[in-house]
């Protein structure tokens, strides 16, 4: 049984999908089985159950050999921040998935992340990392770069939708892209491929971009001239304060993520790493013209 912890999300809903194909016995956890009920007619074994109440996740475990971990809560507020998820909750889970016996941990990281990182759930990433490692687990550890469909879409979907975008900084800094279904296909390569087991896997996408090229893509393929309003970033840390008094550690990570965008070396080797499986990566040309084409069937 392949049990996923963040099944609904993006990553999970693909790997899940692959995996059926194969005649693999998926299983999901999730708050709102509703939200999965796409996935229950495919044939998932839906839980419902949450990743802090722990009496959930044992039932759960059961007969249980892989074990997919890809949440996250990156604008969690209250109870569901970052420290309490993506850090307790995955802790806690890691151990009972020690517990229960499960002969293989996939978790989905990020790219740099580490204990200096200027953005909290990076330094909460590398600890989780190090702690899976400690387990005596069997693990692999993948560590994409930032998603397309999210970062890429911030700044291209207003194209699409109003022929205009707006950039928090000046949009100049070469990020490296790489899309969530490359992502869900390496999942999957690691459930099949014993050669990575406790191994940490980079994965770099085939395109190094700045947020401004991002936008000239998306209205290329658009057949749109996008206008482009940018934002200093001075003004948009101003601008979080509004948000201060009720969210504090939320203002503090938005204000470092967006900097952290616009200033920090975050380009990778742009050599196609699903190569080694005979497997090309998505561009993000490609993912423009999809959601140019839902667009007109909507």
């Amino acid at each position: 049984m392949f049990l996923m912890v963040g099944g609904t999300g993006a990553v999970g809903r693909l790997a899940a999908r692959q995996l059926l194909q194969d005649g693999t016995q998926v299983r999901i956890i999730t708050r709102n089985p509703a939200a999965a009920d796409d996935l229950r007619r495919q044939g998932v074994e839906v839980f419902q159950g949450d990743l802090l109440q722990p009496e959930f996740i044992r039932e759960a475990l059961e007969d249980v050999s892989t074990l997919l971990i890809s949440v996250h809560s990156f604008l969690g507020l209250w109870r569901s921040t970052p420290a309490r998820v993506d850090e307790q909750g995955v802790l806690r889970l890691i151990d009972l998935a020690r517990e229960a016996g499960v002969d293989h941990v996939i978790y989905v990281s990020v790219q740099f992340s580490s204990p200096d990182n200027p953005v909290d759930v990076f330094q909460i990433k590398y600890r989780v990392e190090r702690y899976l490692k400690e387990s005596g687990l069997t693990y692999t550890i993948l560590r994409p770069n930032a998603f397309m469909e999210v970062w890429g879409d911030m700044v291209g979907k207003p194209v699409i939708k109003h022929g205009w975008s707006v950039i928090i900084g000046g949009g100049e800094n070469k990020i490296n892209f790489v899309s969530i279904r490359d992502v869900a296909r390496f999942v999957v390569h690691s459930f099949r491929n014993s050669v990575l087991h406790n191994k940490v896997v980079d994965i770099a996408g085939p395109q190094n971009l700045t947020m401004n090229e991002v936008v000239e893509i998306y209205g290329r393929v658009a057949g749109i001239s996008p206008r482009t309003l940018h934002i200093p970033l001075t003004l948009y840390r101003w601008a979080l304060l509004i948000l201060w008094p009720v969210a504090p550690a939320f203002v503090q990570r938005m204000r470092a993520v967006m900097t952290y965008l616009d200033q920090f070396e975050l380009s990778m080797s742009d050599d196609d790493s699903l190569s080694r499986y005979g497997e090309k990566a998505t561009r993000l040309e490609g993912v423009v013209r999809e959601q140019i084409d839902v667009k007109k069937l909507s």
